[in-house]
């Protein structure tokens, strides 16, 4: 037996890509800055484009834009409370690096620092924008990416490492972790 779902819920229903930290850097106020952002996917494998659904009233959406870089960071699941915390404040106000002890890495190269303990950065430049109404699909080209060492190899997760583990948003302070691989032959 199947139950209805209100429409509103649908997009929960289907999931959403990986959990993210977004980060940016604002030159006028000489700061970094970082968004959690559940609505992420790949795009295309060559060149490799990566897409992010993102609010245009978000101060991250406005960096971006105007910067043009930013950085993928991808959190594992210890770093929950993290992107909690970095999706419900802003930065437009306040130094979220800061606020929330984030470690900054200097990145290969972008301007806006990766954050240390990230299972993998993707340094991204802004390829385009998709008009969404009140957001947008920011599209960004990886021109460089790294991963923790051991972590990743042959082209594949290493989920024999218990530090490979994946946040993907359930909505308020919920997240689900993906941290197994399996074979279905």
């Amino acid at each position: 037996m199947y139950v209805d779902v209100p429409l509103e819920s649908a997009y929960r229903l289907f999931g959403n890509g990986r959990t993210v930290l977004l980060t940016t850097y604002d030159r006028d106020l000489a700061r970094p800055n970082v968004m959690t952002c559940a609505w992420s996917t790949v795009v295309a494998k060559m060149p490799p484009l990566l897409g992010f659904v993102v609010a245009r009233e978000h101060h991250t959406y406005a960096l971006a834009r105007r910067e043009t870089e930013f950085v993928v960071n991808v959190p594992p699941r210890e770093m929950a409370r993290l992107a909690l915390a970095a999706g419900a404040e802003t930065g437009a106000t306040a130094d979220k690096f800061i606020a929330l002890g984030i470690d900054a890495l200097a990145s290969k190269l972008v301007i806006p620092p990766s954050i240390h303990g990230s299972l993998a950065h993707l340094e991204c430049k802004l390829d385009r924008e998709i008009d969404l109404g009140d957001a947008a699909l920011l599209v960004g080209r990886v021109v460089a990416c790294r991963a923790l060492e051991g972590t990743f190899a042959g082209g594949a997760w290493n989920f024999h490492d218990p530090r490979v583990s994946f946040l993907h948003h359930l909505g308020d302070d919920r997240f689900a972790v993906s941290a197994e691989s399996i074979k279905a032959s």
